[in-house]
């Protein structure tokens, strides 16, 4: 069954993908996360361009650093270079409305879109429509209700090479935001009541000290008489 069938009985291609390469998938996932981030790195230090290699994208999405040069957007796919269809991608993406749920619920992770991927979509309007709507997908995600998550998920060249994970986040982990709001105010509510204790100490030091002092003022009154 191709990726194109499964969007038309109702199924999100992306999912599919995703459930068949299982184990292994994440396996590979592993072994690829890591090589992209470094392969970026490399390419900056090499001075040439930021845009060489896989794509890596932080999840949720956040594009506040993505400027874009509109003058792309009037060359046809063909005219334009890699680095400036990457360009355009990422704008397209950037318009992208993403829910609620999504944002609450993917507390972290990335999204990888291989170097294979964007040769072929340069060059296969079809993957590129199939790959736009798995991100589309991703993004506009609803739930009634979903434990957090940190999601990682790799796009390729063909629907064997998309799979993904979600790693669960625990209610007691640093990476829930909830807990760490709770967190927040308990530390808070702490030092409050440590900080009353301490005025409270205080309080009955001075009150020693000021009864010291009479019990001596009296002491040698007694004595001169």
């Amino acid at each position: 069954m191709s990726i194109t069938n499964l969007s038309s009985i109702g199924m999100n291609p992306y999912d599919y993908a995703c459930s068949r390469k299982k184990t292994a998938g994440m396996k590979n996932f592993a072994q690829k996360a890591p090589g992209a981030s470094e392969k970026k790195n490399a390419a900056q230090k090499n001075g040439s361009s930021a845009w060489a290699g896989d794509m890596v994208v932080s999840q949720p999405p956040n594009y506040s650093g993505f400027t874009y040069d509109n003058s792309v957007s009037k060359k046809s796919k063909e005219e334009m270079t890699m680095d400036e269809y990457k360009q355009w991608f990422m704008n397209e993406m950037s318009q992208m409305p993403v829910s609620g749920w999504y944002r609450s619920t993917c507390v972290g992770g990335t999204l990888t879109i291989t170097e294979e991927c964007f040769e072929r979509m340069k060059n296969d309007p079809e993957w590129e429509k199939t790959v736009l709507g798995m991100v589309r997908n991703m993004y506009s995600s609803t739930g009634l209700m979903g434990s957090k998550m940190i999601g990682n998920q790799v796009i390729g060249a063909t629907p064997e090479q998309c799979y993904g994970e979600g790693i669960p986040v625990k209610d007691d982990s640093p990476l829930n935001t909830d807990n760490e709001k709770s967190w927040w105010e308990k530390r808070h509510e702490r030092m409050e009541k440590l900080m009353e204790e301490q005025e409270k100490e205080a309080l009955k030091r001075v009150h020693a000290r000021k009864a010291a002092v009479q019990e001596d003022y009296l002491a040698d009154l007694v004595v001169s008489e």
